[in-house]
């Protein structure tokens, strides 16, 4: 509930792209993943970032399929 109360007054204003915001969104949740694999070991850490391409490509075949 909180977060549709915080969203409805960009969703409701015509001066703010829906892709403008929905890239907003995805970049605050990036930059919160960002933050959090700051907290782990270095190794642990790139292995996690190594699988993200693998992981964005899995997600975008099987939209397109």
């Amino acid at each position: 509930m909180a977060g549709s109360t915080i969203m409805l007054p960009f969703a409701n204003d015509p001066q703010i792209s829906p892709l403008g915001m929905l890239l907003g969104i995805a970049q605050a949740h990036i930059d919160g993943l960002a933050s959090a694999l700051t907290t782990l070991e270095p190794e642990t850490r790139e292995n996690i970032i190594a699988t993200v391409p693998q992981q964005l490509r899995a997600i975008i075949e099987r939209t397109q399929g």
